[in-house]
Formats: structure tokens, C-alpha cells, sequence
């Protein structure tokens, strides 16, 4: 109710809110996983010596992930 809300009663305009914040919340993403990457070392180490993919930069189906 609070995202459609604007959008349906302010037509055009109503969309800037929710485009703005869509794409600002995707730009944050990656500085986000940066500080959790640095404040969580040992965690990370931990990840490497069992395997998990994703901390061998592989994504979804073993797709390779740039670090």
C-alpha cells in the first residue's frame, strides 16, 4: 500500500519516488557486501575452508562471480 499508493494516485509523477529508490537500493547493494566482506574476516575464512560456493566467487549455478 505504501509503494502503490503513489503510483496510482499521483499517475507520471508518482513513479519518481519508487524509480529512484529502486535503482539507489541496487547501487548500495555492493558497498554493503564490501563491509560485511571486512567486518567479518574470519567468517569469510570459514567459508573458504568448507567449500561453500560462494565464497569461491561463484553465483548461482557455479556461474563464476568477479570479485
Amino acid at each position: 500500500m505504501v509503494v502503490t499508493s503513489p503510483v496510482l494516485l499521483g499517475g507520471v509523477p508518482g513513479w519518481f519516488p519508487p524509480g529512484g529508490l529502486l535503482p539507489a537500493a541496487s547501487y548500495a547493494t555492493g558497498p554493503a557486501v564490501r563491509w560485511a566482506e571486512r567486518s567479518r574476516p574470519g567468517a569469510v575464512r570459514a567459508a573458504y575452508a568448507t567449500g561453500a560456493p560462494a565464497a569461491r566467487g561463484t553465483g548461482a549455478a557455479g556461474a563464476p562471480v568477479a570479485p
